[in-house]
């Protein structure tokens, strides 16, 4: 393996989205960004989200995935769940920020001090900032659900652009799994703005089951 890696290719996105629909927002996204990296035998499908309509694929194993993992991120928002902060009026929606942060992977040889092993290396990753609100009201809530609609409408094209334009980055296939690369998912409770250090607040992921190991839950990274 040469040294001198590529840089790894980033698509970075904000969403706010009310808490009661975070599950279902997590789902469609885990969903569309793994429908964009299937090359194999695959029976699409669709899932629709508040008036939008999402790519994914009709398979049981993987469905059980996502929404393991799609669990984790809403139980990782009522872990930390940061509520009203002080002196702020009841009746407006408390915020938290939660990012999702995916890795998809070559398994490769890189060398080592004792010689060199085989290990996953990153080729792109995906950071989704989710702003999450409690709307208190009918009012807020339809408010926060059409900053999530729009959100979501522009996720759907930047994602398919940023897929579609890089697939000179996307190394050989060795695996005939749906997900054919190994990926990996992790969570950050980030307040302001994304950037690319690593947080150190980084919560553990329950992994759902896989297909051939660390092919569909994959490790932290």
């Amino acid at each position: 393996m040469d040294d001198a890696s590529p840089p790894i290719a980033r698509l970075k996105h904000s969403i706010t989205v009310d808490r009661s629909l975070l599950k279902d927002v997590a789902s469609v996204l885990l969903h569309s960004i793994l429908f964009l990296r299937c090359f194999g035998n695959t029976h699409p499908r669709t899932i629709d989200l508040l008036g939008l309509s999402f790519s994914a694929i009709q398979d049981a194993e993987l469905e059980a995935v996502v929404q393991a993992k799609a669990q984790s991120i809403s139980r990782a928002a009522e872990q930390h769940h940061l509520g009203p902060s002080l002196g702020r009026q009841a009746s407006h929606p408390a915020l938290q920020t939660l990012r999702v942060n995916l890795a998809f992977n070559e398994r490769t040889t890189i060398k080592v001090w004792y010689g060199s092993k085989e290990a996953d290396v990153p080729f792109e990753r995906w950071s989704i900032e989710l702003s999450i609100e409690t709307g208190l009201t009918e009012r807020e809530r339809n408010k926060i659900e059409a900053k999530t609609r729009r959100d979501l409408r522009q996720f759907i094209f930047k994602s398919v652009t940023f897929a579609q334009t890089g697939r000179e980055r996307l190394p050989a296939i060795k695996s005939s799994d749906l997900v054919c690369y190994p990926w990996s998912m992790s969570l950050a409770s980030a307040e302001g703005p994304l950037d690319d250090t690593p947080s150190d607040k980084t919560a553990a992921i329950d992994e759902g089951p896989g297909r051939r190991a660390g092919m569909l839950s994959g490790a932290m990274w």
